[in-house]
C-alpha cells in the first residue's frame, strides 16, 4: 500500500512539470546495460530550456532519471555545487554539461552530449559510472530529438569609428550601435587592433593627447544572450597630428666652426643658450632651425637630442636655402625672426664648417622673408 501512494505521489509531481518539447516520435536514447530510457513519458518527460534541461526520463531496469533539480521552468543554470543545485546545463549553442540523477544508478555526466540547434537531434553520449554509456542518436534506429527546434539565430556586428584625423587632443569614438541580434539581445561587444583585443562595451571612446598613427585592422566580436557570436573587421587609418602652440615667430641658430677647431666648443655652448632662451620666450621647437655638427643637449641631461638637431652641415649651403625656405614658409607678417650664427668670419663673409657664406647671399636669403 506504501509503494502505491508513492507512486501515486511520484505521478502527480511528473504531471505538475511544464510539458515536454522532446519529439514524441524520436524520444528514446540507448544504454548497453540499462536498456531503453525514454525522454518523453506519459507523465512528462525532459523539457529542454535554452539554458538547462529539467524533468524525468524512464527507463525500465533502473527507473526514473531526473534531469535536475530546478522544475519551475524559465531562466536557471545549475552550479552543480550541492544537493540542492546540480542538473544539466545548456550553454544555448546546443553544449550540455552538469550531472542527472538516477537512485539506482547515481550521477550520469552529460559533457559529451549535444543538441544540433539546426536539427534538434541529441548527438554524443552520457556517462554512468555503474551503467557506463548511455548513447543518443544511433540514427536511423533511434535518436532523441527536441521537436520544434528553434535555431538561434547569430547576431551582425557592424560599427564606425570617428572621427578619424584631427590635432592632439583627439577623441575617437568606436561605435557598434549599428549591431543587432534577430532573436534575442547582444550582451558583449570586444574591440580588437591586429588581434590584440583592447576594449569592450559600446560605444568606447579614447582620447589621444599626443601625436599619433595607425594604419590597419579594427575588429569588432559581439556576442548575444544564447551563447552565439558574429565579428566584423574594417582597415582604418587614424591620424592624430601635434597640436600646433601659437606661435611668435622663427629661428635660425648657427654654430659655424668645424668639431677640431678651438672654437667649437663656445659656438656648440652659446647656441644650445640661445635654444633655451629663446624656447623661454614662447619659441616652439617646430620654430628653431637648429644647423650643429653635433646634436644639441637641450635638457642638459647629457644626453644628444638628435629631434632637435634639423642640420648637420653635411651640405651647408644647401641646408641653409632649405632653413630659410622652412622659416619663410611658417613666419607671418609682424612675427618675428631670429638669426643667430656663432663662428669665424672677416669681411663680408663667415664661414660655416668648409662653406663661405657672403654677406650678399645672407641678404638675399633674408629677402626671401615676409615683411
Amino acid at each position: 500500500m506504501k509503494t502505491l501512494i508513492m507512486m501515486l505521489i511520484m505521478l502527480s509531481t511528473l504531471e505538475a512539470f511544464a510539458a515536454s518539447n522532446i519529439d514524441p516520435n524520436n524520444k528514446h536514447a540507448w544504454s548497453t546495460n540499462a536498456g531503453w530510457i525514454d525522454f518523453r513519458t506519459n507523465h512528462g518527460g525532459v523539457t529542454v530550456y535554452p539554458d538547462h534541461l529539467e524533468g524525468y526520463a524512464w527507463a525500465e531496469n533502473i527507473g526514473w532519471i531526473q534531469l535536475g533539480s530546478h522544475n519551475s521552468g524559465g531562466t536557471h543554470t545549475y552550479a552543480n555545487s550541492s544537493n540542492n543545485n546540480w542538473g544539466v546545463n545548456n550553454d544555448g549553442a546546443g553544449k550540455l554539461s552538469g550531472y542527472a540523477w538516477s537512485s539506482h544508478i547515481g550521477w550520469i555526466n552529460f559533457t559529451q552530449v549535444t543538441i544540433n540547434q539546426t536539427t534538434g537531434d541529441f548527438n554524443g553520449d552520457a556517462w554512468s559510472e555503474n551503467v557506463g554509456w548511455i548513447r543518443f542518436n544511433g540514427s536511423p534506429t533511434y535518436k532523441v530529438r527536441v521537436e520544434n527546434q528553434q535555431t538561434n539565430q547569430p547576431p551582425q556586428a557592424v560599427f564606425t569609428l570617428n572621427p578619424t584625423q584631427g590635432t592632439a587632443p583627439l577623441t575617437v569614438t568606436f561605435d557598434a550601435s549599428g549591431s543587432y541580434d534577430p532573436d534575442g539581445t547582444i550582451v558583449n561587444y570586444e574591440w580588437a587592433a591586429n588581434g590584440q583585443p583592447f576594449a569592450t562595451g559600446n560605444p568606447f571612446s579614447y582620447t589621444f593627447t599626443t601625436a599619433f598613427e595607425y594604419q590597419g585592422p579594427i575588429k569588432l566580436t559581439v556576442k548575444d544572450n544564447q551563447g552565439l557570436t558574429a565579428s566584423t573587421q574594417q582597415n582604418v587609418s587614424i591620424t592624430v597630428t601635434k597640436q600646433q602652440t601659437d606661435s611668435v615667430g622663427q629661428a635660425i641658430i648657427i654654430a659655424g666652426p668645424r668639431i677640431n677647431d678651438s672654437l667649437f666648443q663656445y659656438s656648440n655652448e652659446f647656441t644650445q643658450r640661445m635654444y633655451r632662451l629663446l624656447k623661454k620666450r614662447r619659441f616652439g621647437d617646430d620654430d628653431l632651425h637648429y644647423m650643429n655638427l653635433r646634436a644639441p643637449d637641450i635638457e642638459l641631461d647629457g644626453l644628444p637630442e638628435n629631434d632637435r638637431q634639423d642640420y648637420n652641415f653635411f651640405e651647408p649651403e644647401q641646408q641653409l636655402s632649405q632653413a630659410f625656405a622652412q622659416a619663410a614658409a611658417r613666419l607671418s607678417a609682424g612675427q618675428q625672426f631670429v638669426f643667430y650664427l656663432h663662428g669665424h668670419g672677416r669681411k663680408n663673409r663667415v664661414y660655416l664648417s668648409n662653406y663661405e657664406l657672403s654677406a650678399s647671399h645672407l641678404r638675399d636669403l633674408l629677402a626671401t622673408l615676409p615683411a
